[in-house]
């Protein structure tokens, strides 16, 4: 029992070591870099780049290394800084024959951001559907949620959990019409009420079809929207703009990102190279005359220029330096053979990770021999024989140097006996 009992608290200690020595060893050896963010001259037609250290100073050149100063750089972007040039006297009338009338850009221009952790967490499967048509200026959450189970739409009111009988068998009689197959697979919307108006939920129904649904003056408007797509729907990322440019977002479950035009759901799969919504960062934006796509990895960014028919106009990637050194990954190598982590990069989910660091196998193997090394040498200064606890071996090549701290931590088993060396 007192075996058992040791290497419990082995193994607790190990599993604590595991996940907070790697990440402090991050916190103190991770580098710093400066941020960098990459623009599109519509009046040059050269790309911009903004730079800001850690110190919160900014600087400004072109992709060919030519120095700008903040107002200069403003003057090539003047639909970013239209109120700017405007006080100033300096916004152009046109640009490349495109009428610019400061007081319109806020229909114009758009962005939507597309994040990994948008894409994969935890969601309640109970949904605020909002009334689009109130008659008032501002949006209001509503009083009940919609919950679609296995066969029916159901309307819980949220101030008692009364099941609206009435609203509930309304809506489940228009999904049906609408073709709708129960039960639905995903829902998706933008549940605020800061934006200019309402454009419902999108539903994936059982036979991956999608479906587009609003509340009008408290009755349910659904239309199928898509189907017999081949790559299937993995996430749609509503967004509503006073223009009225696109409904947000499709992700496909292969990994491709559609624009979704207003106002007939037609989808545009967009000019971006390598994207891997899972990992990577996207910002798309879209002015009077052409439409940017950023996307952010971990160490590069891209940037993609077309005009409004989709026509790749320019296109850009830039290295970053590493955060993480080759010498640092090395040394983590060295010290830890995994890490435990809570929870999965770039999601919302928690959960219990073991990551193996298979990146330099002759370093971590000599890791692990410097961690038996001195462990022997360790138990022969303490008069203690290796016979006596052959499995702690197995805990430090599995483990390194958490299993060789948590060794340490633990000490010896009570009433063994000291090496025969020692004792005569």
């Amino acid at each position: 029992m007192t075996v058992l009992s040791r290497y419990a608290a082995v193994f607790f200690a190990v599993m604590v070591l595991a996940t907070f020595l790697p990440r402090f060893f991050w916190q103190a050896a991770e580098g710093q870099r400066n941020r960098i963010t990459i623009f599109y001259s519509p009046v040059s037609g050269e790309f911009l780049i903004h730079e800001q250290n850690a110190y919160g100073q900014d600087f400004y050149r072109t992709e060919e290394g030519r120095e700008l100063d903040q107002k200069d750089f403003a003057r090539l972007q003047p639909f970013r800084y239209a109120r700017d040039l405007v006080q100033w006297g300096e916004m152009p009338d046109e640009i490349h024959g495109v009428k610019v009338e400061p007081e319109k850009l806020p229909l114009s221009v758009q962005h939507i951001f597309l994040r990994p952790r948008s894409l994969d967490g935890p969601e309640i499967p109970l949904y605020f559907v909002m009334e689009a048509a109130s008659g008032f200026v501002d949006l209001e959450m509503p009083g009940e949620v919609m919950r679609i189970s296995g066969s029916q739409v159901e309307f819980i009111r949220t101030s008692d959990n009364t099941v609206l009988k009435e609203k509930s068998l309304l809506f489940t009689e228009s999904f049906l019409a609408a073709g709708f197959h129960f039960p639905a697979q995903k829902a998706w919307a933008k549940t605020s009420t800061r934006k200019p108006f309402d454009w419902g939920w999108f539903l994936l129904d059982a036979e991956d079809k999608l479906f587009h649904l609003i509340q009008v003056k408290g009755q349910p408007r659904i239309r199928s929207v898509l189907k017999d797509f081949a790559p299937g729907v993995r996430y749609v990322q509503v967004e509503e703009h006073p223009g009225r440019h696109a409904y947000g977002f499709l992700v496909d479950r292969k990994g491709g990102v559609h624009r979704m035009n207003y106002p007939d759901y037609s989808l545009t799969l967009l000019p971006v190279k390598n994207y891997k919504p899972s990992t990577m960062r996207l910002t798309w934006r879209r002015d009077p005359l052409v439409h940017h796509y950023t996307v952010e990895e971990r160490d590069a960014l891209s940037v993609t220029i077309t005009d409004h028919r989709d026509q790749v106009i320019r296109e850009i990637r830039m290295d970053l330096s590493p955060l993480r050194s080759e010498s640092a990954r090395k040394a983590e190598a060295f010290l830890f053979p995994f890490s435990i982590f809570q929870s999965m990069p770039d999601s919302a989910y928690l959960t219990l990770r073991i990551s193996w660091n298979n990146d330099f196998p002759l370093l971590r193997a000599m890791g692990i021999f410097t961690v038996l090394g001195f462990f022997v040498l360790w138990r022969r200064w303490r008069g203690r024989s290796l016979k006596e606890s052959p499995l702690d071996l197995l805990v430090l090549a599995a483990c390194g140097f958490p299993g060789l701290l948590a060794l340490l931590w633990a000490g010896h088993l009570p009433g063994q006996r000291q090496a025969e060396r020692r004792s005569a």
